[in-house]
């Protein structure tokens, strides 16, 4: 299966580049964004402060990177273990399981994400790349609507309600308020 911290980022961890997303990752992760100076990055990373700035002009251009390796990780863990001669309900409880095993699996990806969700330092640029590579689930659910399958409604609204079932879900999970047994989770997911 695959799994990690956001994948992107946490590939080589002896590639300044790479220090330098991980330090910023978990620093917003512990501590939220705007309590996270860049003087902290140098600091726990062991980066010199040059050096950051050779790879990135400011703290919003690495928020940035890091918003879109984490859509980029979400489009590929929402596309596993699927198979085309599987049903339609099949395929959206395996979608929504994916993602929920994202989370649940990469905590640092999981808080940074419900942190960045709507942040304003997310340019509209790379809110476009990002939208790129979970395309294929919006057009899965158009399919489902078309198909009679998923009740008629607003793409947006339908994608940001099943969102947000999924993060109610981790969070229940990852807090230990609930067990989340299979057969909760195919409650959840009906």
């Amino acid at each position: 299966m695959y799994r990690t911290n956001i994948r992107s980022v946490k590939i080589k961890e002896t590639n300044k580049r790479a220090k330098i997303l991980n330090t910023m990752l978990e620093l917003v992760v512990q501590q939220g964004i705007q309590a996270t100076p860049m003087s902290q990055v140098v600091k726990e990373s062991g980066v010199a402060a040059g050096t950051i700035y050779h790879h990135f002009s400011s703290k919003e251009e690495i928020i940035n990177e890091l918003y879109l390796n984490l859509k980029i990780d979400f489009g590929k863990a929402l596309g596993e273990n699927l198979t085309d001669n599987s049903s339609y309900q099949e395929k959206f409880f395996q979608t929504w399981i994916n993602l929920y095993d994202y989370f649940c699996e990469n905590e640092s990806a999981f808080h940074f994400a419900e942190q960045i969700g709507h942040c304003t330092m997310i340019t509209p640029e790379t809110k476009q790349k990002g939208e790129v590579h979970y395309l294929p689930i919006v057009e899965f659910f158009a399919q489902g609507i078309s198909q009679n399958i998923l009740r008629e409604m607003d793409l947006k609204l339908m994608t940001n309600l099943i969102y947000g079932n999924i993060v109610t879900a981790v969070q229940m999970s990852l807090s230990g308020d609930l067990i989340m047994t299979k057969d909760r989770l195919n409650s959840v997911i009906e």
